[in-house]
């Protein structure tokens, strides 16, 4: 395993040229005094004579070239990331016009796929343009108590002394729950952006119990009847959920429009830009260094 390399300060450095300089001292004779080889005497003459203020600057310390090297450099380098930076910003821009016209054709088709299941439930009751959620409530009223008259005929019909042969008791409970429901759902249900879903649930329900009365046990117009108001207050809750989706996508759409038209009018003009390679710089500036320093009449050692 090999000895660690010796260090030399500055000082040891010029105390020893200053010795084979001015005290004519034997470079062999005073290498071996010092227990040093002479190749070393004779590299840190040779560095004093060219750059007697800089020589042996040492770790930490560099010349004033070589500070301005690495300066220069550092300065590269920051500049570098920041052009970089800001061509990944314009480029992010530039494709996020295109995502953003991506999202509107998508929401546009959203759009025409909403509008053929409104035509598909026939009959909307509800004026074209934007639906106000009061407008939807005040809808739902009719086909809400049409529903409440059939289901309190249906339930009056089950809630017989035959009713266990016709149908259980627990969904005879479960009618006369949703019967309350419909019967108060505006007091029970305040939020009324949330009626129509509970309302379409209640509906659904009906339909549902409606298909475990026995067949040929009851009257058919009777379970025709709760049947088939149970389906239109289906259809018109449907029908208010898609035209708020409706709204929704059109209102998002209006956005991502507006967002496009903002960023492909402020979008930057890309212009030409310089690039150098840091051997360049470094060479550009070491070769000013060595003029100036050659018009002062210094020496600079590169």
């Amino acid at each position: 395993m090999g000895s660690s390399r010796r260090q030399y300060d500055k000082a040891f450095k010029k105390e020893v040229v200053r010795l084979v300089t001015e005290e004519d001292r034997s470079i062999a004779q005073l290498a071996r005094d010092l227990g040093i080889h002479e190749n070393l005497i004779y590299t840190w003459r040779q560095k004093f004579r060219e750059d007697p203020e800089n020589a042996f600057s040492g770790k930490g310390c560099l010349k004033p070239q070589d500070e301005e090297i690495r300066r220069l450099k550092r300065l590269l380098e920051d500049n570098t990331e920041e052009v970089e930076f800001k061509e990944r910003v314009n480029d992010f821009t530039a494709n996020f016009g295109g995502i953003l016209h991506s999202f509107s054709s998508a929401l546009s088709s959203v759009e025409q796929n909403i509008n053929s299941a409104i035509s598909a439930l026939d009959n909307d009751p509800f004026p074209q343009g934007f639906l106000p959620v009061e407008l939807a409530d005040n809808t739902l009223e009719q086909p809400a108590s049409e529903l409440v008259t059939s289901l309190t005929n249906l339930i009056n019909w089950v809630d017989s002394p035959e009713k266990e042969a016709v149908f259980s008791s627990s969904n005879i409970k479960a009618l006369k729950e949703l019967l309350e429901l419909l019967q108060n759902y505006r007091d029970k249900i305040p939020a009324i952006e949330f009626r129509p879903s509970a309302l379409e649930e209640v509906a659904c329900d009906v339909i549902d119990l409606c298909k475990h009365i026995r067949q040929g046990s009851h009257p058919g117009t009777l379970i025709r009847d709760t049947e088939k108001k149970a389906e239109e207050l289906k259809r018109i809750t449907s029908l208010i959920g898609l035209r708020h989706l409706k709204d929704a996508t059109i209102e998002m759409d209006y956005e991502v429009r507006s967002v496009r038209e903002y960023i492909t009018l402020h979008e930057p003009k890309k212009t030409p830009s310089s690039y150098f390679t840091i051997g360049e710089l470094i060479s550009g500036s070491l070769t000013n260094i060595a003029n100036y320093r050659g018009n002062m009449g210094v020496k600079v050692e590169i």
